[in-house]
């Protein structure tokens, strides 16, 4: 049987089952039988794990297949690009917002007096280069 430390990061955060339940889409229930030691699904370990913000294979304190165990692995590598690839995102996002009220502010003639340097800079040439 495979041994698992869901109660253990459940805890950690502070959260009941009720809660780990509801940010994992699951049911109570299935949490219980979890921290029982009952096998589940990986569908099932990935909701958890995304819920928990860890990889499928940090919910195991053992695993007594091989077979799950590689596979446990490979779901495991594949969370943590994705999750690369969502913080790339969200840090693209946040620059062109940011470029973007920049470029407003600069039609509509908001400048940024005296700087450290003590020139006079308009907002379109930091615009500019933030797009850039």
């Amino acid at each position: 049987m495979n041994k698992y430390r869901v109660a253990e990061l459940r805890k950690k955060r502070g959260w009941t089952q009720e809660v780990l339940a509801e940010k994992a889409n699951i049911t109570v229930r299935t949490i219980q039988r979890i921290e029982n030691g009952t096998d589940v699904s990986l569908d099932t370990l990935a909701s958890i794990s995304n819920a928990l913000l860890v990889p499928v294979s940090e919910l195991f304190e053992s695993i007594e297949e091989e077979a799950k165990e590689v596979e446990i692995m490979d779901m495991s590598k594949e969370q943590l690009i994705q999750l690369k690839y969502r913080k790339t995102i969200t840090v693209s996002i946040t620059l062109l917002v940011i470029a973007a009220i920049l470029l407003v502010m600069s039609i509509l003639g908001v400048e940024i007096n005296e700087l450290a340097s003590g020139y006079n800079i308009t907002l379109s040439w930091l615009a500019w280069v933030s797009l850039l």
